[in-house]
């Protein structure tokens, strides 16, 4: 059912897989199974837990930073702009904690909202790498809070200010870049065509007073060898200090010079508009739910989420939970129907195959930023977003998520898989490569290959296979064998689990299966 009201039905392990694999970057099987004791009111609780601002990178082992000793930080110290290692080396550990930290099983649904944010606030080519880091730690830190509030602080942010030229705006040359993004894809969004200049929500009328009332805004510390900190500041000598009228959009409002705080009387104003709220709602509804906002869903649950994020002042975990609770996440007609992200398909490859590495390895970091990486080779690359509307999957029609697959990104999924699993995996301490036989410690029936099929099909893929695609793939997993001959392998590893070709031998087979199931069109939608 399209409505936001609460999912009536009762609960069971299918809707427990639809809610995770919306809100999660990957879960492991103990995880599902864990959820699968609890309600859906206490599983969504659990998954909108505030998280705490995580810990910054540090120098694993570069020694040649001339600003940053091994095991300190470097996001506060100075810029070493001419020592192109050291950029580099800040640069890889940036990207590969980044990854990390969406990787983390206590991080929730946090990956998915800051990855949200970064789509709807998006940032490309600022370069510094500090003011990289501080957006994303603005991005953790209003993840769950309030879109108001993350809209002040983004206004002024200095990676922001350098992304849309917000530090060149002045009163002798306003520059109108950030006001007309603020307005079409932040905010309260265009609306349809109502006049020459009138976008029915706002007007070029709108654009230019509102260029004005940001002028002024600088930032500070870029590529700086000499200070260690950034941020922005207000300089009045280069703000406009008329009275900026608005258009009848905006009740004709009169803007007086408020200096450094004219910002935010700016917002103030526009987030006094129910469509702002409403313009949120939409952006959500379609990064958790499905692209298609009919008028039934419009009405029923677009406009109900709305007034939650009005009449809470922006709040968003109150509309979040609605969702999250709704019929409409679980109604059938959606599920399926998101193709994932690079994120979202390389992300639990790691979950789904049990791949798991040291944290402190040099092999951990090269793997995360493999990932990296491919998701830049795939289209997703975070810092670096293609369009400041986001990327085209989330506000380009009609083909919205189609636009993450193409024949070669299709296939350079299916390689990056290929390539995760032909890892050689150890056994020991270090655990680096796929390690499918202790996934399937988490099995109820992992002896018997039919129903292992069927268990891990119901854990990697949205929607239950029909019994002849479990066929067909036990068919790839024990070709031309019977069902027994898998049995009795298997027991003989739980009798001697130190029998190190025995267990590779399984691993083996069980990877070769995961890749199967991974190359079926089910594995690339949510």
């Amino acid at each position: 059912m399209k409505t936001l009201q609460p999912f009536s039905s009762d609960w069971n392990p299918a809707n427990l897989r639809t809610l995770l694999n919306r809100t999660m970057m990957g879960y492991s099987k103990s995880m599902w199974n864990e959820g699968s004791k609890l309600s859906r009111e206490e599983v969504v609780n659990t998954l909108l837990k505030k998280r705490s601002v995580p810990e910054p990178p540090v120098n694993i082992d570069f020694s040649d930073d001339p600003y940053v000793k091994i095991g300190e930080t470097w996001v506060n110290k100075p810029y070493p702009r001419k020592n192109k290692e050291a950029v580099r080396f800040r640069r890889n550990s940036l990207i590969s904690w980044v990854i990390h930290e969406m990787t983390r099983k206590d991080a929730l649904i946090y990956p998915k909202m800051i990855l949200f944010w970064h789509n709807h606030f998006p940032i490309a080519k600022v370069n510094d790498l500090r003011f990289d880091y501080d957006y994303y730690i603005l991005l953790h830190k209003h993840a769950l809070g309030n879109f108001k509030h993350l809209t002040y602080e983004m206004t002024i942010h200095p990676a922001m200010l350098r992304y849309l030229n917000g530090n060149k705006n002045t009163s002798r040359n306003p520059n109108e870049n950030f006001a007309r993004e603020l307005l079409e894809l932040f905010t309260i969004g265009k609306g349809e065509l109502a006049g020459e200049g009138d976008y029915s929500n706002y007007t070029e009328q709108d654009v230019q007073a509102i260029a004005k009332c940001l002028t002024g805004w600088r930032d500070y510390g870029y590529f700086s060898e000499e200070r260690s900190d950034i941020g922005s500041f207000f300089r009045t000598n280069r703000h406009d200090k008329s009275t900026k009228t608005l258009s009848a959009r905006f009740d004709h409002e009169k803007i007086p010079n408020l200096e450094e705080q004219e910002y935010r009387r700016v917002i103030d104003i526009i987030f006094s508009k129910k469509e702002t709220a409403n313009f949120i709602s939409r952006k959500l509804f379609r990064w958790f739910v499905g692209s298609d906002i009919d008028e039934e869903t419009e009405a029923n649950v677009i406009q109900p989420m709305g007034e939650l994020i009005f009449d809470s002042g922006y709040e968003i975990r109150p509309a979040l939970q609605a969702l999250l609770n709704s019929q409409v996440l679980y109604d059938e007609a959606f599920c399926g129907s998101i193709i994932k992200s690079p994120l979202e398909f390389l992300l639990p490859l790691y979950y789904h195959i049990s791949f798991e590495l040291d944290d402190q390895s040099e092999k951990y970091f090269q793997g995360f930023r493999s990932v990296y990486y491919t998701t830049n080779l795939l289209g997703q690359a975070f810092f670096n977003i293609p369009q400041v509307a986001g990327w085209k999957a989330y506000y380009q029609s009609p083909a919205w998520y189609q636009h993450w697959i193409t024949t070669t990104s299709l296939s350079n999924r299916n390689e990056y898989a290929q390539r995760l699993l032909k890892i050689n995996t150890r056994f020991d301490e270090s655990r680096f490569g796929a390690n499918m036989l202790q996934l399937l410690e988490e099995f109820e029936k992992p002896e018997d290959p039919t129903e292992l099929v069927r268990e891990l099909t119901l854990f990697m893929l949205p929607k239950p296979l029909s019994d002849e695609q479990i066929i067909q793939l036990k068919e790839l997993f024990i070709p031309g064998l019977p069902d027994y001959e898998w049995t009795v392998e298997y027991n003989q590893y739980l009798n001697n689990p130190s029998d190190g070709k025995l267990k590779r031998s399984l691993n083996d087979k069980l990877k070769f299966l995961a890749y199967n199931i991974i190359s079926l069109p089910d594995y690339q939608v949510i």
